[in-house]
């Protein structure tokens, strides 16, 4: 009894040497990210109210909200996963499949690295304006760079806030074979350029994805659902534009669950630009 008592005791450490070493064990790692690390979209994003949003647009709540706070436009944490192909917590060793780009200043890098990490977005590099430099200037300096030294296509995903619109055309007309698609985020309603499609929520962007079979009809739902429960000007910013009542109607939909959710959706929607 004795003898296997003490086999025990010897066999143990040896057991928790090879859990340890199966653990970290390259191979291991390669295996279990293989499932959270496909081979996904890439995605060129701007920041400002297309990621981040804000309850206001006064200077002091921005200012506030900038340094402070993490609230993201709903749904597009899970939105952004989809799209590349990674889940929440994974760890892939592959490319970064996000880049953030901003006109935003340099100090606010620790912020905005915050944020990402806060909600799990993808695996991603932050690019933010140098102080001094012209916004416009800086935004297409890097992306003419990412575009020119790393394999395509990508996606491009703005707002018409500022100049992403016209950023966004001349990069398409300089790369066409790169830029796969346009999404523009419609806050102020102002014209688009050809080729660029509009958005309100990242649930008819969503749609619009899933059409193109680069997100699945679970993400579609998970970020339905996530803009339905979110406070309203997460899902709509206050100082945005309304969309037409029946938005969200696509005609490729056949799914009875996307469309009940898209209802849904819609009617909420209606609902906040009710009340403004």
């Amino acid at each position: 009894m004795s003898q296997l008592l003490s086999s025990k005791k010897l066999c143990l450490p040896f057991l928790s040497f090879f859990a340890f070493f199966m653990a970290s064990s390259p191979l291991l790692k390669a295996f279990s990210a293989e499932e959270s690390c496909k081979n996904g979209t890439k995605i060129l994003s701007d920041f400002d109210d297309t990621i981040k949003t804000y309850p206001s647009k006064k200077i002091s709540v921005m200012g506030y909200n900038a340094l402070f706070k993490k609230h993201i436009n709903a749904g597009f944490d899970i939105l952004y996963r989809g799209m590349t192909g990674q889940k929440a917590g994974s760890f892939c060793e592959e490319e970064f499949r996000l880049t953030v780009i901003s006109a935003s200043p340099s100090f606010l890098y620790p912020m905005v690295q915050s944020l990402l990490k806060h909600h799990q977005f993808p695996k991603h590099k932050i690019f933010l304006r140098p102080l001094g430099k012209e916004s416009r200037l800086f935004k297409r300096e890097v992306f003419e760079r990412i575009l020119e030294d790393e394999e395509g296509p990508f996606v491009l995903i703005g707002d018409d806030v500022n100049e992403d619109p016209a950023i966004y055309h001349e990069l398409r007309k300089k790369f066409p074979e790169k830029v796969k698609e346009i999404y523009i985020h419609n806050v102020e309603n102002k014209n688009f350029f050809s080729g660029q499609r509009s958005y309100w929520t990242a649930f008819d962007l969503g749609l619009m994805e899933h059409e193109r079979g680069r997100i699945s009809t679970k993400t579609l739902l998970r970020i339905g659902k996530e803009v339905l429960k979110s406070s309203p000007w997460k899902v709509l910013p206050p100082y945005g534009n309304c969309p037409p009542s029946g938005f969200l109607k696509k005609p490729f939909v056949q799914n009875e669950y996307i469309l009940k959710l898209a209802k849904k959706i819609d009617l909420r929607i209606q609902e906040i630009c009710k009340v403004r």
